[in-house]
């Protein structure tokens, strides 16, 4: 069954994905293949590959499958909720920070500029790095201040993630609201949402700080600098890698997750898509340079390669041609996933 659907959910985990033109020129086969697909095997897919949203509003630019459109709403409310409060969130964060200056990683990140509808970029943690000693024992601090717990005690030697910080907030809900995530609930059971009684829930938010963007296998750690970092729109307390960071540091994390067949890669290639849709030629030449003294190159190149079938405007020149497709191996892993509960 799996094998059989391969061909329609590889059309539409592209057209999901890619470019402007891209979508241009496959609105039509990405039509047909929604049609063609069983709902709970697309439904089943979308959610795994963290591509609902923006799957909900490409059917809707397009005007087709209403009943589609009314089943995905709720998650992308869901969506909405949990990201409006990571927001909040962060904004809380930053009035504790004082001198400490975290780069916020991934997801949040783009909200806004590479997603005018933060809900279209879906997050089930935050991501912030601290460049120092002192920046991370700050950072602990303040989160330890707003009542974030770490799973254990934080001791991680040769490691560039310290234990997972949570903390669950109650939410109170709106019939609208309320209605919208029962449904979440019955449909898709995520683990970061809990019913308290009918119309009151709470989440469960998870906070992850990194003292690293990788390690290299020698233990060491790569190196940021100033051109690698720009202030966060947002807030400004935070900072975000630019593009020339982002490129190389983004296919480092798509080739570590492909190598494990964990479907969340597929939102990577959807912000990698956006980044260069706006990078500048310097600023893609910039991010090679950035890869190799990283020792990223094989990581850029497998995700170029992918993103050459999504982005038919950018001419990559010199490219070589890749030895298998990245992109149907993902779609492939997440259809025989089965498993219910969040996307990995």
């Amino acid at each position: 069954m799996h094998a059989k659907a391969l061909p329609d959910a590889d059309r539409v985990v592209r057209f999901c994905l890619g470019s402007e033109e891209y979508k241009r020129r496959e609105a039509g086969g990405f039509s047909a293949a929604v049609g063609r697909m069983d709902r709970d095997c697309l439904v089943h897919l979308l959610y795994h590959a963290n591509l609902l949203p923006l799957f909900g509003s490409e059917i809707e630019r397009l005007g087709i499958e209403p009943s589609m459109q009314e089943w995905i709403r709720p998650y992308r409310v869901y969506q909405g909720v949990f990201n409006e409060y990571l927001l909040g969130l962060l904004n809380d964060l930053a009035k504790h920070l004082e001198s400490c200056r975290p780069v916020l990683l991934k997801g949040p990140a783009f909200w806004v500029e590479l997603y005018p509808d933060p809900a279209l970029r879906p997050v089930k943690d935050l991501d912030l790095l601290a460049l120092d000693a002192d920046s991370t024992a700050a950072l602990c601090h303040a989160l330890a201040t707003l009542g974030f717990a770490a799973e254990f005690p934080l001791a991680l030697p040769g490691h560039y993630e310290l234990p997972e910080f949570k903390k669950t907030v109650e939410v109170d809900a709106d019939e609208g609201l309320a209605e919208a995530l029962r449904e979440v609930l019955n449909r898709y059971s995520p683990p970061r949402l809990h019913q308290l009684d009918e119309d009151r829930f709470s989440l469960t938010v998870p906070i992850e700080v990194h003292t690293a963007l990788f390690l290299f296998t020698d233990g060491s750690r790569p190196d940021l600098e100033a051109h690698h970092l720009a202030d966060w729109r947002m807030q400004p307390t935070y900072r975000v890698l630019t593009a020339a960071a982002n490129l190389p540091y983004l296919s480092v994390k798509l080739d570590l997750d492909a190598r494990r067949h964990v479907g969340r890669s597929l939102k990577l290639l959807a912000d990698l898509v956006r980044i260069l849709a706006r990078a500048t030629p310097e600023e893609i030449a910039l991010s090679l340079e950035t890869a190799a003294a990283w020792h990223a190159g094989d990581s850029c190149r497998l995700a170029f390669n992918t993103l050459a079938t999504l982005t038919p405007e950018i001419d990559y020149l010199g490219l070589p041609a890749a030895d298998h497709d990245l992109l149907s191996d993902l779609v492939l892993d997440i259809l025989n996933h089965e498993t219910a509960g969040d996307p990995q």
